[in-house]
């Protein structure tokens, strides 16, 4: 299992469930110029369920903890 965690701006819990879908961007006021394209997590997620393996993510208490797991 790889973690990854950050102390930046956390994800609204309403928005977890949508954290892995194409376009998805947390802060909707920001347009692509500010960054990213919304397809990283989602391609992420893709290749590890194409290997029967899962992703997920977390985000409470100043932290969001991004995680998936790989097979052995």
């Amino acid at each position: 299992q790889i973690l990854f965690c950050n102390s930046g701006p956390a994800i609204p819990s309403d928005d977890l469930p949508f954290n892995y879908e194409h376009f998805f961007r947390t802060d909707r006021s920001h347009g692509r110029d500010a960054g990213g394209s919304g397809f990283g997590p989602a391609i992420t997620r893709e290749s590890i369920e194409a290997h029967g393996e899962r992703v997920g993510a977390d985000s409470r208490d100043g932290w969001t903890s991004i995680w998936f797991i790989l097979p052995a």
